[in-house]
Parts: C-alpha cells; sequence; structure tokens
C-alpha cells in the first residue's frame, strides 16, 4: 500500500482503469496509491496491509462495493478505517444502505476534484483526531470504554459484543455524557455526515435497541431514553 504526501495510506477501488487513475489525479497521489479493480483483491490488499482511507466504487465486476464496504468494517484489522463510497448509482435509498453498510461518505459520480480532495482531508482528520483521543480508557457514567478493543466495562465485567458500529453509538453517547443525543446528532457524530433519510434515522433506533439487548439486564439501565431529546448514559 503506498503511502501519500501526508504519511496516510489510500485505497482506490474503481474497475475502471481510466476513472481510477483521473481519482488519483484528482488527489494529488500520483503513483503512491494503492489500487484494486475487484472486491476480492481490495479486501485482501486491505486486511494485509491496512489503510487509513478507502474509496470503493458499487459497481465491482465481483460484487457489490456495499458488501465490501460491510465486510472491511466488520473484520478486526479494518473497523476503524475510512471508507468514502464514489459511484453512479444514485437510486433511491442507495445512499443510506451504503452507509449502513459501512461507509462514511458516499458520493455520486461526477465528483470534481476539490470536492473529492475536501471530503477525503476531512474524513483522514477526523480519524487522526479520534485516533488520538482513543489511546486511553474513557470513563462516563460509571462505564469504563476501552476503543480499541470495543470493550465497555461496567464493575468487574466486560461487555464485548459490539460491532464496530454499536459500540461507535456508545462511545459517542459517552462523549456527550451527561447530556442527551438526539438520532439526528447521533448519526452526524457515528456516521461522519447530515442523515441523508428518515431510514438513517431508524438505523440509529435499530443499533439502540441491539445495544440494548447485549447490555443485559444488569447495564441496560446505563442507556436510556430522554423523552424528545434522543438517548443518553445515565
Amino acid at each position: 500500500m503506498a503511502l501519500n504526501h501526508s504519511g496516510e495510506r489510500i485505497l482506490v477501488v474503481e474497475d475502471d482503469p481510466v476513472f481510477r487513475g483521473a481519482m488519483i489525479d484528482a488527489l494529488g497521489l500520483g503513483g503512491r496509491a494503492g489500487e484494486a479493480s475487484t472486491a476480492a483483491e481490495a479486501f485482501t490488499m486491505a486486511i494485509r496491509d491496512v489503510p487509513d482511507l478507502v474509496i470503493v466504487d458499487l459497481g465491482l465486476p465481483d460484487g457489490d462495493g456495499a458488501e465490501l464496504c460491510r465486510r472491511l468494517r466488520n473484520h478486526e484489522n479494518t473497523a476503524g478505517i475510512s471508507i468514502v463510497v464514489l459511484t453512479g448509482d444514485t437510486s433511491e435509498g442507495r445512499d443510506a444502505a451504503c452507509l449502513d453498510a459501512g461507509a462514511d461518505s458516499y458520493l455520486a459520480k461526477p465528483v470534481k476534484g476539490p470536492r473529492l480532495r475536501s471530503y477525503v482531508r476531512a474524513l483522514l482528520r477526523r480519524r487522526s483526531m479520534m485516533s488520538r483521543r482513543k489511546s486511553r480508557p474513557m470513563r462516563a457514567a460509571g462505564l469504563e470504554f476501552h476503543y480499541k478493543s470495543k470493550v465497555m466495562r461496567l464493575g468487574e465485567k466486560n461487555y464485548a459484543e459490539f460491532s464496530p458500529r454499536e459500540f461507535e453509538v456508545l462511545y459517542a453517547l459517552a462523549l456527550s455524557h451527561p447530556d442527551p443525543m438526539g438520532r439526528g446528532e447521533i448519526y452526524r457524530r457515528v456516521w461522519g455526515l447530515e442523515p441523508p433519510s428518515d431510514d438513517s434515522l431508524r438505523t440509529v433506533e435499530v443499533h439502540i435497541s441491539r445495544i440494548r439487548e447485549k447490555l443485559g439486564p444488569r447495564a441496560r439501565e446505563k442507556l436510556a431514553t430522554v423523552p424528545g431529546r434522543g438517548y443518553r448514559l445515565v
């Protein structure tokens, strides 16, 4: 995996070599970006040499790019990377489906170079800041959060069955403690952009429901619903 001028590792996944080259040029990477033309190749490359950011096309010859997003997000090696979907598929609900699969941003082709560069820079800055913040355990509402291992601790018990995205939701609520967070603000914090649809807000509700199931009777009361305001840790 090649490095860009700031040291971040970027992987571009696009089966059209001309468009792939144009993206690399637009980002100012020259011949220094990692390149893959299929989902299988991209997954193998990312697991072997973990990038900081992946740009994914949806229409790959061996499958849907959204499934690649999901596989990368659910693998322990790549759960924390940034993912940008760049596609010509703008059908209704496609953006929400990609974000729910694990993408951080969704851009429709064609996209101008300055906009692509700004998205990439913003995601890399956010990842860098969050990495520094998450290097040590964080405590809130009597809970202890270990970001790297995705473990939450209450007393002597560890809770480690969360998906990466579920843990991100909990972590966002911990950062907000003791104030509540609405569904939209949770989505902005965890998914990194404005909710594109009502389905995205319902996705937050689904994640909260799954988290409560995994917390069990003892810890479930720690995650409270605040009528008209959202959720908070208590």
